[in-house]
Formats: C-alpha cells, structure tokens, sequence
C-alpha cells in the first residue's frame, strides 16, 4: 500500500504557515477556499457584474435624463410662444376696443372725435416735413396704434396719439409720448398721449398721476371659444 509522504515543512506555528505558503503558492487557493468559503471567494466577480450592471443602469438613467431634458426644453420653448401668442391676442383685442371706443376717449378729454388718420397719411405728413421714412422713431410712429383727429370746444384741431394695451407699461407710455411730440411738431397741432388699457403697472400709473399721459380704461374680456 501506498502511503502519503509527510509534508515536507512541519507546521507548528503561525509562521509555520506562512513559511508553506510561500514555498508552496499553490496552497493559497485551497486555502482561501477552506477558510472563507465559496460565497466569499464569488464575491469580486459578484461585485464586477454588479458594477458593471449599475453602471449599464446609471447610463440608462442619463439617456432618460438627456430625453427628458429635450422635451422639457420644447415644453418650455412652446410655452414661450404660446405665451406670445397671447399677449398679441390680447393687444390686438385691446386696440380693436379701443378704436370702437375712440369717440368716448376723446370726450373724456373734453373734445369731438373727427376720425383716425391712416398710416398712409401719417407717413405722407413726415415725408412731407422732410423726416426719413427709414429712421425707426418714423416706423414707430407710421405704424402708431392710433392717431385720432379731434377738435376742441372752440373747434381747434388737436390729435391723440393712443397706445392701446391690455396691461399699461412704461413702454407704451414711451411711445404714446413720442408719438404725440412728433404728431405736434409734424402738424404744429396739440396732440395728446393716451393709454387705452384694462389695466396698467405701478410705473404706468405715476405718469397718469402726474398728468404725463392720460389713460382710458378698457372694459376687455377674452372670450373662450365654444
């Protein structure tokens, strides 16, 4: 019979151990594999695919982010435009009531409504004053919301120059007032500037105190289709 050859490093300590381990390197995965078990020696690779699977997951999650990201951003884009979309709806509203009610804002100032002067004439009587019908304050003001030709109580002509708006801001209290001048200074007739709006900001409304420009207010409501 067979019988086994003894080790050829006696083990009697720690160090012992060590000792075998290194003049026998082909112990160690027997070793390892006694003393920690199968579960703790899967545990790298088990960590490698977990790793790699969160990383596969978080790639996911960065494409779904990017997506969401995009459509987030035409989300944000259309709400823009829908935005502006509305607030031209709202201003042509605003200036389409105010010119029904050009009559009334005229009287509220003491005068006699005579008509609205035409963009055409407009133009005519700055090209005619030798204006340059391609400087914007000139496009600004042919394309007016509103000129009106009145007369007061003692039958002089006098214009207003009307901004219509659903809000009232500074900036159309800025172009009624520069309409007006260069109304009066084209003509050599008063002209008066006019806020037609529902409604109007905390600055607007320190011009209309102080008398800058006078304000009609718009009875405007939007009206959802059926």
């Amino acid at each position: 019979m067979a019988t086994t050859a003894p080790p050829d490093v006696p083990v009697r300590s720690l160090q012992d151990i060590l000792t075998a381990l290194q003049r026998h390197p082909e112990w160690r995965t027997a070793l390892r594999q006694e003393l920690l078990g199968e579960e703790l020696l899967e545990l790298p690779a088990l960590f490698a695919k977990f790793a790699a699977e969160t990383t596969r997951r978080l790639d996911l999650l960065t494409q779904e982010l990017a997506a969401t990201n995009k459509r987030l951003d035409r989300l944000a884009a259309d709400v823009g435009t829908l935005k502006n979309d509305v607030g031209t709806l709202k201003g042509a509203h605003a200036e389409t009531k105010a010119r029904a009610n050009i009559a009334v804002i005229a009287d509220e100032l003491d005068l006699e409504y005579r008509r609205i002067v035409p963009g055409v004439e407009l133009r005519r009587v700055a090209r005619n004053n030798g204006a340059d019908l391609r400087d914007d304050k000139i496009k600004s003001f042919v394309a007016s919301d509103i000129i009106a030709e009145a007369v007061d109580t003692e039958g002089n002509t006098t214009y207003l120059a009307v901004e219509a708006s659903y809000t009232g801001d500074l900036h159309d209290a800025n172009r009624a007032r520069s309409h007006a001048a260069l109304m009066q200074r084209l003509t050599n007739k008063p002209c008066r500037a006019v806020i037609a709006s529902a409604r109007n900001n905390d600055r607007l409304l320190n011009l209309i105190e102080s008398g800058q420009v006078a304000w009609h207010q718009l009875q405007v409501r939007i009206q959802p289709s059926n």
